[in-house]
C-alpha cells in the first residue's frame, strides 16, 4: 500500500510541475490545490499523519535507548545487537 502511495504521490507531483509548460493547467491545478490545502479533511489528515510520525519516532526512539541500555555505560542490563 505504501509503495502505491508513494508512486501515485510521484505521479502527482511530476504531473503537477510538468503542468507549469501550460500556464493555464498550471493556474487550475494551483488553485485546486490551495482547495484542498484550506479543506478541513485536509487539516485533519496533516495532523493526524504528524501525530503517526510522532509517535513512530518516539517508539523507535524507546527501541533504540532500550537496546543500547538507555545511553549509560554503566548500565548492567544493557543488550547488545545479534
Amino acid at each position: 500500500m505504501r509503495f502505491r502511495l508513494g508512486v501515485l504521490t510521484g505521479f502527482g507531483v511530476g504531473y503537477y510541475l510538468g503542468a507549469k509548460a501550460g500556464r493555464q493547467r498550471y493556474e487550475q491545478l494551483n488553485r485546486a490545490l490551495h482547495r484542498v490545502k484550506r479543506s478541513d479533511t485536509f487539516e485533519t489528515m496533516s495532523v493526524r499523519a504528524r501525530a503517526a510520525v510522532e509517535e513512530s519516532v518516539g517508539t523507535a526512539r524507546d527501541l533504540v535507548e532500550s537496546r543500547m541500555g538507555n545511553g549509560r555505560a554503566d548500565d548492567q542490563s544493557a543488550t547488545r545487537f545479534t
